[in-house]
């Protein structure tokens, strides 16, 4: 069984870690050139998943984009960004930039660097 009723796991995974786990359940070696770790011990409860040191997200538009690093979240959308500190504000009310400059130009950072690094092609019908 690799669930037990009410479990709750800390890792955080997104959806690059699937083609990962897949190939890990499958008993395949996990290819190094993809962005995705495998969350198969998290799910067994056999050995510990590394974190990553940051997550990026993309919507399908581009039109909203955030980064997760730790219990920060930065999000973009259109025109306007937000800051928070998960731990503090899970349900994401309270907008940090003003007060955590540093921490907003960092999460900014990785963004445009993820921005560079990854090839976003636009799905059909987008503007």
């Amino acid at each position: 069984m690799l669930f037990r009723s009410g479990s709750v796991s800390p890792v955080r995974a997104d959806f690059t870690d699937l083609h990962a786990t897949l190939v890990d359940v499958a008993g395949g070696a996990v290819p190094a050139n993809i962005d995705g770790r495998s969350f198969l011990p998290a799910l067994t409860g056999h050995g510990t998943v590394p974190p990553k040191p940051f997550q990026v997200w993309y919507s399908p538009d581009r039109n909203q984009k955030a980064v997760l690093e730790g219990k920060w979240k930065a999000v973009w959308m259109n025109d306007s960004t937000w800051l928070f500190d998960l731990d503090r504000d899970p349900g994401e009310r309270t907008d940090l930039r003003a007060s955590e400059p540093a921490v907003a130009a960092r999460l900014d950072a990785i963004r445009r660097a993820e921005d560079r690094r990854v090839t976003h092609p636009k799905p059909p019908g987008a503007k």
